[in-house]
């Protein structure tokens, strides 16, 4: 009897804990979610590569281009590295601790507000709510910078209202609020300004008598985010300023509501324009209702930001106003999927404001309105909306025969589609080779042309038309796979459009695989594996990603073979390495062409989006000039960390030493 006494007390540690075992499992069940946008996947056979190396050098070579660059909050994706290992469970695993860490603190804040029973109802909407779907928190796909903000957010919360009312000491408190804060900021990217302006809100209002606290904080975790947050606002705001009206459509069209997904489950000749209204209508209901009926003020103040965050619906009441800011100041494109960016913040909002609507019914009460809300959230509840991704075994194979390889070469994809994220019938969204492969992919869709978007879809179409009797097309196909070096091509058969709601079309397979085999004849390709269907074709011509040569220009037209002499590149690291001396003029090094891969005698030509260097028959020792600032940013990354933690150590002693003084 005191074991179970035991239990009852410990109940906000065990309900949650259960209950998010069970959701997880409901949404992972043993696979990883990924698709679309998705920038981070953990499977079985995944590179963490692809997590460190950003970290530690200025470089990127996704999509494809081998491009200097500087990826600033990179570090934050660090978190996942311990997950790796679990392969496909790593996913559901990270999930389900991030879940536990959340709905206890969930837990803890609405005993603050209730009694037991609605606390414990308050942490099952917290971790089922529709929000949770339209936010993309943990499906259809995941944005892992909103999932962050979700289950740290009740954390942050809790210690601010501890702090509030004096329960906790400033400097107690203040690492752990300002270090998670500026963790979920840092991982913000594009919802940068939303999801700041949601943080100091909610911190600020807990902290509304305690200004300068409140102060040091903000600045605290604002400050923080100066290193990155200018760099970042320079490259992103000019690749905004393109945007047109159908940026604008997105933020008219798109159904942002999350009961359009529950409802169509049962009645799929729902229109989502009617069940956007009904959910505006219900919502803005039960937000009127908790301003009107509860007496506690954080309830009421909780309400009216819910409220707020409501009318970013896409039929918001001040949607002309956001299409206005969307179309002609790039700064505000964040506004195009403000439901994204507001979804942390609108879940745990209506998971607080609902029980108090209850609180005073009866238990049975409490009971039917859960049977009823789980029966129209059951496609969340169950995770039959989650993009779960079982990698099949063949392109397991395909990826473990090409990593064994020895070299530096590209591996080169078809068929691609023009549009639209890659799509196979087992997945679809950004191409998926990147967590595998140790070589460079190029391939297809919107973000995987990159620099060389045109020249890889004049080589995929030239490959598909193969004119035999053009000496012209059959010339440029040997100089793309010279310049590309290309050393393997990939035919997936099972590249396929599984999207409802993007039209992806494919060129056929078979043609592709006919003209290969006729390059086989000619010698340039020989097909030496098949992998389910996948068919891998090897390029036996000489390349390298550098060249000798003598010529100023290149020309896709004439024989490149005639002017370019690979060379051999002695790797320092990822972005630093030695091109031997020759007796050459240039040097062409095809990488897209870029202002910081700077040689030891100074910087590159742009010779047809490639690199072209003076040597003089001299050794090349060329680096990326972005290294330094990269290194700079790692630092103040770590020190937006530290220094909180050192700040609340060295405040925590002198507090002791006043007290046994």
């Amino acid at each position: 009897m005191e074991k179970l006494n035991r239990l009852i007390r410990r109940i906000d540690i065990i309900y949650p804990l259960m209950l998010s075992v069970i959701i997880n499992y409901l949404w992972y069940r043993g696979f990883p979610i990924y698709a679309g946008d998705q920038g981070i996947f953990i499977g079985n056979g995944v590179q963490s590569n692809y997590l460190i190396n950003p970290v530690l050098y200025a470089f990127t070579n996704y999509p494809y281009g081998f491009v200097p660059g500087v990826s600033s909050t990179s570090w934050v994706n660090l978190i996942f590295l311990p997950f790796i290992p679990f392969g496909n469970l790593g996913e559901e695993v990270f999930s389900t601790i991030l879940s536990v860490l959340g709905s206890i603190y969930m837990f803890k804040i609405s005993l603050r507000y209730y009694s037991v029973l609605p606390s414990m109802l308050a942490v099952f909407l917290y971790l089922t709510n529709w929000f949770i779907f339209i936010g993309f928190i943990e499906m259809p796909y995941i944005f892992w910078n909103i999932t962050f903000i979700y289950f740290f957010l009740p954390l942050i919360l809790y210690y601010s209202m501890l702090l509030g009312e004096g329960s906790i000491s400033f400097f107690k408190a203040y690492s752990i609020i300002t270090i998670l804060t500026t963790y979920c900021l840092a991982s913000s990217g594009e919802i940068f300004p939303i999801a700041w302006l949601g943080f100091v809100l909610l911190i600020g209002y807990y902290l509304r008598k305690r200004i300068i606290e409140l102060i040091v904080i903000t600045l605290s975790f604002t400050i923080s985010q100066f290193y990155w947050i200018f760099s970042f606002a320079s490259f992103i705001i000019p690749k905004l300023q393109n945007i047109t009206n159908a940026s604008t459509s997105l933020v008219v069209h798109l159904s942002s509501s999350p009961l359009y997904a529950s409802i169509t489950s049962y009645l799929s000749a729902v229109t989502p324009a009617k069940i956007n209204l009904i959910f505006l209508l219900i919502m803005s209901f039960i937000s009127a209702l908790a301003l009107l009926l509860t007496n506690h003020r954080d309830i009421k103040f909780f309400s009216l930001i819910w409220l707020i965050i409501l009318g970013f619906d896409s039929i918001s009441p001040w949607l002309p106003t956001e299409e206005f800011l969307v179309l002609h100041y790039a700064f505000f494109a964040v506004l195009r999927t403000t439901q994204f960016a507001t979804a942390p913040f609108a879940g745990l909002l209506f998971s607080i404001i609902i029980p108090s609507l209850i609180k005073k019914y009866q238990k049975g009460f409490v009971i039917l309105f859960l049977i009823l809300f789980s029966i129209f959230n059951l496609p969340i509840l169950s995770g039959q909306l989650a993009n779960r991704v079982d990698v099949p075994s063949y392109f397991l194979q395909a990826i473990n025969y090409l990593n064994h390889q020895k070299g530096d070469f590209t591996v080169l994809v078809f068929p691609t589609v023009q549009y639209g994220w890659y799509s196979t019938t087992w997945y679809y969204g950004n191409n998926i080779y990147l967590y595998y492969s140790i070589h460079p992919i190029l391939v297809g869709g919107i973000y995987s042309g990159a620099y060389f978007y045109y020249y890889y879809y004049k080589l995929n179409f030239l490959l598909y038309n193969l004119n035999i009797s053009n000496k012209g097309e059959m010339t440029e196909i040997y100089n793309f796979l010279l310049l590309f070096n290309a050393k393997y091509i990939i035919i997936e058969g099972d590249a396929y459009s599984n999207i409802s709601f993007i039209s992806l079309l494919y060129l056929p397979v078979k043609p592709y695989i006919q003209n290969l085999n006729y390059l086989q004849k000619l010698g340039w390709v020989s097909l030496v594996e098949t992998f389910g269907p996948l068919y891998i074709y090897k390029v036996n011509l000489n390349s390298s990603y550098a060249y000798y040569t003598n010529s100023s220009t290149i020309s896709l037209s004439e024989n490149l073979s005639h002017i370019l002499i690979p060379a051999k590149i002695d790797w320092i690291s990822p972005t630093q390495f030695k091109i031997p001396a020759y007796a050459s003029k240039y040097v062409l090094l095809t990488f897209a062409y870029s202002p910081y891969w700077v040689s030891n005698y100074g910087k590159s030509e742009n010779a047809s989006l490639f690199n072209l260097y003076h040597s003089g028959g001299k050794e090349l020792v060329i680096h990326d000039t972005l290294e330094g600032e990269l290194m700079k940013d790692d630092i103040l990354a770590l020190l937006s960390i530290i220094i909180p933690i050192i700040i609340s150590e060295l405040g925590m002693v002198i507090i002791k030493r006043k007290i046994f003084k």
